[in-house]
């Protein structure tokens, strides 16, 4: 695995939201007195990071509030029973961007300011601000539809707004400034 990073990618991990750095194993070695129980050793489809935590509470049988963690528990399937096999929508953050990706489609935003630390490969600023890839036609993510396919664009903005993460977050609204200029700014009033 760790060769992915040396020799597969143009980026480190967490650079950019392509499948290539962002499809990360995710395996779990349980202690031997689970083998006997574990029925469900791969899941084809997508799973999310923020799955771990519950998976590993309901596979040692801990109670936790369902509400206060994201993310899916996958016990049940693991060990046979009826339940989650995958998620149908990941949201990921990376360094200046968001991006949504789901069975069909993968949506990846950037946030003013993205081209100033990032470039491409041929070393010129990173000038767009969406990229959404159809997954079906083109899981290789090499044909950008974000310019010509409105509809699809349209219900990305929508599941990338229903799914970003709660955070502590405040907006600044800033002046233009027309020449060099000092502000000051109130973060809270």
């Amino acid at each position: 695995y760790h060769h992915h990073f040396i020799t597969e990618t143009v980026y480190a991990h967490g650079e950019t939201h392509y499948e290539k750095e962002i499809r990360v194993p995710w395996i779990i070695r349980p202690p031997k007195s689970f083998l006997n129980r574990i029925q469900k050793k791969e899941f084809k489809d997508q799973v999310s990071l923020l799955s771990l935590m519950p998976t590993l509470l309901g596979l040692n049988q801990i109670p936790y509030p369902q509400g206060k963690l994201k993310g899916n528990d996958y016990s049940n399937a693991i060990f046979g029973e009826k339940g989650q096999e995958f998620e149908p929508v990941i949201y990921t953050e990376g360094r200046f961007s968001e991006s949504v990706r789901t069975k069909d489609f993968k949506y990846i935003r950037r946030y003013p300011g993205y081209d100033l630390v990032r470039r491409t490969k041929e070393g010129s600023p990173h000038k767009m601000p969406e990229e959404l890839y159809d997954l079906k036609k083109d899981p290789e993510e090499l044909q950008n539809v974000s310019a010509v396919d409105f509809q699809l664009l349209s219900e990305a903005r929508s599941i990338l707004k229903e799914n970003q993460l709660n955070k502590n977050a405040f907006f600044l609204r800033l002046p233009k400034c027309e020449k060099i200029c000092e502000r000051e700014i109130q973060l809270f009033t």
